[in-house]
């Protein structure tokens, strides 16, 4: 008899050939990606919930320094392309060389600033916009219930009177 704490053995793991019937086809990405849009209620929408304008990093709040692990994918390059395009034409007339000077980092510095600024701005005013949207909806929702409520009662208050109240035509 074995003991309590040794699994049993499963035979499919004992001869490869049971094993490879057992396996089911591998999915392709058109599976995976209808078969996690079918666990979700709806398709994503590029918002996240319970997310206020609130809740957000104040626009005044310090600006985090760049420290990445690994290359950022949004900003690969050391200078921006508009400061990139500004340093071949100095370099056309021999102006400057090799690496950005200070002030070239200074105005850099500022331009990404002024970005992270507009884009704190931008994710209020959309959540912002967001939020308004879902009031007037459940506005109209109120008042679809409201007017619903109403046609019921008076429907019934004709019938009472002995009124044939006419179907509505079909959608």
């Amino acid at each position: 008899m074995p003991s309590p704490n040794t699994p049993s053995l499963d035979p499919s793991s004992l001869r490869p050939e049971i094993r490879s019937s057992t396996i089911p086809p591998p999915s392709t990405p058109a599976d995976n990606v209808d078969s996690v849009l079918s666990r979700r209620k709806t398709a994503p929408n590029g918002t996240r919930k319970n997310i206020t304008p609130e809740s957000l990093v104040p626009y005044d709040a310090p600006i985090q320094p760049r420290k990445y692990v690994t290359p950022s994918s949004t900003s690969r390059k050391e200078v921006p392309a508009v400061f990139q395009r500004k340093r071949a034409r100095s370099q056309a007339f021999e102006d400057e060389e090799g690496e950005p000077g200070p002030n070239d980092l200074d105005a850099i510095e500022a331009k990404r600033r002024q970005n992270t600024l507009a884009a704190r701005r931008s994710r209020k005013r959309k959540l912002e916009y967001q939020r308004e949207l879902e009031d007037a909806l459940d506005r109209e929702k109120g008042e679809k219930e409201f007017w619903k409520a109403r046609a019921v009662t008076l429907e019934a208050l004709l019938q009472s009177h002995g009124v044939d109240v006419p179907l509505p035509p079909p959608s």
